[in-house]
């Protein structure tokens, strides 16, 4: 029987703990696994092709690279291998990389030259020219936008679905593919949307907002309370303090500091009286007390403030992208499996549209 989307969930996470500590043969085994589960993507391929090189295993990484301009090309956001903005662009750097220390030049300029070519949009393989991508994006979000209001949740996944493959990078398809998720009760892959949402743009109160909703339908109340305290210090309003109210009687005073302490750590103060002054009930799960700490301070009081990614484009890559191999980050797969998990994640959708979970303005 066919694994279903959610199995991915930890054999991603697997991955990506063994790409942070470096242990690459087991990262091969764990992306062979998922390859197995969609052999369709590209993407666990050129991971495994990573990690080979990372073992200086140049024919495994070959025979997987080659996979790879074998299928269609797609976006991917240049967190992922600098400089390049698609998948075939990514695989011949690799390439080039092998037939370097092969001492094969030829084949190796050869490779640079085509990626430079796909990057500026000449190459038959080129990804179509950035401007008409994000008018196509901004096309299919207002049509999947119209097909949510209608209640037409998996038209309106669709949708998204087919906008994220060309803008993998774009916060507000993730939140948007969430509450299409979230209506049609697959909260796993909600809650994926919901952190790439998050991840992408981290000072956006509705990706916070989102993320907390799929961990209280998980039933994973102080998860989501730290995430509508931090939605609702970015952007104070009733929504968010009902939200904030919704999950605290299910909380107790520990899970209440653990909140605080990790939005302090994060850079975030939370002045509690401003909370209560704004209508946030006090009560607690397990305490009558109607008196609670108002402040939690870090030594300094001050805290990193995240950066916008306001630039969604795809722009074109220097001609002098240098000849080597990025390991994988933590980050940079987190990032990249929103190619991955967007194609799948209709696939194995429910095919009913019912639902008891109240339906939430979607992003425009």
């Amino acid at each position: 029987m066919a694994q279903q989307p959610e199995q991915l969930q930890p054999l991603i996470a697997q991955a990506q703990s063994y790409i942070n500590e470096e242990k690459y043969a087991e990262a091969v085994e764990t992306f062979t696994k998922i390859h197995e589960i969609i052999p369709a993507a590209p993407m666990p391929l050129l991971s495994r092709a990573t990690a080979h090189l990372q073992l200086e295993q140049n024919e495994a990484a070959k025979a997987d690279l080659l996979k790879v301009l074998d299928m269609p090309n797609v976006a991917i956001p240049d967190s992922v291998v600098q400089g390049c903005h698609s998948m075939h662009s990514a695989a011949y750097m690799r390439l080039a990389k092998i037939y370097v220390e092969s001492n094969d030049e030829p084949a190796a300029a050869k490779c640079m030259a085509t990626r430079k070519e796909i990057e500026q949009g000449t190459h038959p393989n080129s990804l179509p020219d950035p401007k008409e991508v994000s008018k196509k994006v901004a096309q299919l979000k207002e049509q999947g936008n119209k097909l949510f209001a209608n209640r037409s949740y998996m038209q309106a996944g669709a949708h998204y679905k087919q906008a994220l493959d060309m803008d993998p990078s774009n916060a507000i398809l993730h939140a948007n593919m969430c509450q299409v998720l979230i209506q049609m009760r697959q909260f796993e892959l909600a809650l994926f949307h919901a952190e790439q949402a998050t991840l992408l743009k981290p000072d956006w109160a509705k990706g916070w907002y989102r993320l907390g909703s799929v961990h209280q339908q998980l039933n994973n109340h102080p998860a989501s309370l730290y995430c509508f305290l931090k939605s609702h210090h970015l952007c104070a309003d009733t929504t968010t303090m009902k939200a904030i109210n919704s999950v605290r009687s299910h909380v107790s005073a520990e899970d209440w500091q653990k909140a605080l302490k990790q939005l302090s750590d994060d850079g975030t103060i939370i002045d509690v009286s401003a909370l209560e002054a704004a209508g946030m009930e006090v009560k607690l799960k397990d305490s009558d007390s109607a008196t609670l700490p108002h402040r939690l301070e870090t030594s300094d009081g001050n805290g990193p403030k995240p950066n916008v990614d306001a630039a969604e484009e795809v722009s074109s890559a220097s001609s002098n992208v240098p000849v080597k191999t990025e390991a994988l980050s933590g980050n940079a797969l987190t990032i990249l499996v929103a190619v991955l998990i967007a194609g799948a994640a209709m696939l194995w959708a429910i095919l009913n549209n019912r639902s008891t979970i109240p339906s939430h303005p979607i992003e425009a």
